[in-house]
């Protein structure tokens, strides 16, 4: 059973489920979870939820068999109503910080998390790679992002790289409406080059949750025809591996990588 129909406030409370163009449901918010987090992985872990909104990802993971649930979260309304929630169906398994997760991830000593999810929050900052290289080093098991594609992708799918705008959207709590600013989007292909930096990888490369019928999808869809369609938002799970690359300054202390010859042919 969807775990979202026996604890209905989730959804019913959150403001999101008025957006327009994405609005979020019980059965979208399944399907995503389903697919990025399924019982198999959280079971018995500990999951750090970075920009945890209303805390439905506490539910789902708790839902099934995480031990614990910590949200991060900077808007206080949202914070409030992920603890009173997460409190009223998991008592004692779950704890929300109202803080800015920057600097929240700054703190000296942090516990570390068998699972940290990064959805949906990614694109609000600049600096994304103090976020990763913060996230990862308390990340024991699997990092789960949700990003934002760009213009770029459009034109050019297979894009490595970020794309920096000036018009990126947050929603706000309190109100049926979003706060605009500087942000960055990393392209799946620029997301998987940087977290090799931090010794992750993606086994399973982009992740498509089951196609809802009659509601917008923007895992799935496009909801633009502009260039080449795509859709709107990508999920994608990296596990930490022994492998890491290393930056060109890196193989310069170690002596190590390729080498070019100056002389000519």
């Amino acid at each position: 059973m969807n775990c979202f129909e026996t604890a209905p406030e989730f959804i019913d409370e959150d403001n999101r489920q008025f957006r327009a163009r994405n609005p979020i449901s019980k059965e979208q918010m399944a399907a995503k979870h389903s697919v990025l987090m399924p019982e198999s992985l959280v079971k018995g872990k500990t999951i750090l939820d970075l920009g945890c909104c209303m805390g439905a990802t506490g539910h789902w993971v708790l839902s099934h068999g995480a031990t614990h649930y910590t949200g991060i979260e900077f808007q206080s309304e949202y914070a409030q109503s992920a603890q009173r929630l997460n409190n009223k169906y998991h008592p004692g398994k779950a704890t929300i910080h109202c803080a800015a997760i920057e600097e929240w991830l700054s703190q000296p000593n942090l516990p570390t998390f068998d699972i940290v999810c990064i959805l949906g929050v990614m694109y609000a900052f600049v600096d994304y790679f103090s976020i990763l290289k913060l996230s990862t080093a308390i990340t024991r098991s699997h990092l789960i992002v949700e990003g934002l594609y760009s213009g770029i992708a459009k034109e050019y799918p297979h894009f490595c790289g970020v794309q920096f705008v000036d018009d990126q959207t947050i929603n706000l709590a309190t109100e049926h409406g979003s706060l605009l600013g500087r942000g960055a989007r990393v392209l799946p292909k620029g997301m998987e080059w940087l977290m090799l930096e931090f010794g992750f990888k993606s086994k399973e490369g982009l992740l498509y949750p089951p196609l809802i019928a009659d509601i917008p999808d923007i895992y799935n869809r496009p909801l633009h025809q502009l260039g080449k369609p795509h859709p709107v938002r990508y999920l994608m799970r990296f596990e930490r591996t022994p492998l890491k690359a290393q930056s060109l300054s890196q193989n310069l202390q170690t002596g190590i990588g390729m080498k070019e010859s100056w002389s000519k042919e």
